[in-house]
C-alpha cells in the first residue's frame, strides 16, 4: 500500500517516484524513501466457512483458517505473541486481531490460530548471529526478531565523521576506543559487546545525541535499537527494552543518581561487575 502522502493518488510501480524521496549526494540522486517491504500489507483472506455434520446428522457451519493464512503466521507461547512471516513483525493478541480483522469473518482470529499446532513456537529470542525468523535454540523453536540493517556500505570520505568524533571526544585514546566500538557494531552485529558506554559532558550540544541517535541507531537499524527512558533504566527489574536490540541509546540531561542495575547478555543493564567505559569531556 502506498499510503505515504508523498505518493500521488492512484500511484503504482509504473509511475515515477516522488522527487521528495530523493536526495543529491555528491552530484548523484540517492533514493531515501520507504523500501518496497515497508509498503507491503498482507491481504490474504484468513477464514473460510465449512460445513460440519455431527454423528446425529445435524449440520453446522463454522469458520476455520485457510491454509494460505496459516502459512503467513506463527504464534509464541511465552511471551504470547503473533509473528508475521512476511513482514517480520510481532503483534500482541489485540493488535493481531485488529490488523487481520478486515480479512477475517470472525472477531477473534487469534483463538483460531493458537489451536493450530503447526503455527506454534516456544518463544522469542534476539540473536544477531542467527538468521531472522524461525530458529531452533536450546530453548526450542523460537522467533528470532533480529533484522539486518538496510543501509549499504558505499565508497566515501570518512573525514567528516572523524572530524566529528574529534570534537565529541578530544582525548585521542578515548576517541580511538569509541571508533572501535562503532566499527564493531556496524561491521559485526553478531558480536555482543560485553560492556556499555557512558558519555558525559558538562555542557549540552556536544554531539552525544548525534552519535547515538542520528548515526549509530540508523547504521544498526532503528528496529535493532532501544531508547529507554530514565524510569526504564532505574525502576523496573526487567524493563521492556531488555533484549530488544543491538544498541540501547539513552541520552539524558541532569539525570539523578540511580541505583545500580545489572546488564545481562542481551542488552545493557547497570551492574558493578560489568565494564562501563566512562568517556567524559568539558
Amino acid at each position: 500500500m502506498f499510503a505515504d502522502r508523498r505518493f500521488k493518488e492512484g500511484f503504482d510501480l509504473a509511475d515515477e517516484f516522488p522527487k521528495k524521496m530523493f536526495a543529491t549526494v555528491k552530484g548523484k540522486l540517492v533514493y531515501r524513501g520507504p523500501s518496497f517491504n515497508d509498503c507491503l500489507v498482507s491481504g490474504t483472506w484468513a477464514t473460510e466457512n465449512v460445513t460440519v455434520i455431527n454423528p446425529e446428522g445435524k449440520v453446522k457451519h463454522i469458520y476455520v483458517l485457510r491454509a494460505a493464512f496459516i502459512a503467513e503466521w506463527k504464534f509464541t507461547n511465552e511471551p504470547a505473541m503473533f509473528y508475521s512471516i512476511k513482514r517480520g513483525s510481532l503483534f500482541t493478541t489485540d493488535t493481531f486481531n485488529r490488523s487481520v480483522r478486515p480479512f477475517s469473518d470472525v472477531p477473534d482470529t487469534a483463538a483460531l490460530l493458537i489451536a493450530r499446532p503447526e503455527a506454534q513456537l516456544s518463544g522469542v529470542t534476539y540473536n544477531p548471529g542467527l538468521a531472522p525468523g524461525e530458529v531452533t535454540t536450546e530453548a526450542g523453536s523460537q522467533i528470532n526478531i533480529y533484522r539486518p540493517p538496510t543501509i549499504k556500505a558505499v565508497d566515501g570520505d570518512i573525514k567528516p565523521f572523524l572530524d566529528f568524533m574529534t570534537i565529541l571526544l578530544p582525548i585521542e585514546k578515548e576517541r580511538n576506543e569509541m571508533c572501535r566500538i562503532v566499527a564493531t557494531l556496524v561491521a559485526r552485529p553478531d558480536i555482543r559487546l560485553p560492556f556499555g558506554v557512558l558519555l558525559k559532558s558538562e555542557t549540552q550540544g556536544v554531539g552525544k545525541s548525534t552519535l547515538m541517535e542520528k548515526i549509530l541507531a540508523l547504521l544498526v537499524g532503528l528496529f535493532n535499537t532501544s531508547s529507554p527512558s530514565e524510569s526504564d533504566i532505574a525502576d523496573p527489574p526487567r524493563p521492556d527494552w531488555e533484549g530488544s536490540g543491538i544498541c540501547a541509546t539513552a541520552v539524558y540531561e541532569n539525570v539523578p543518581r540511580c541505583s545500580a542495575r545489572m546488564f545481562n547478555d542481551d542488552i545493557f543493564w547497570w551492574s558493578p561487575q560489568d565494564t562501563v567505559l566512562n568517556f567524559s569531556r568539558p
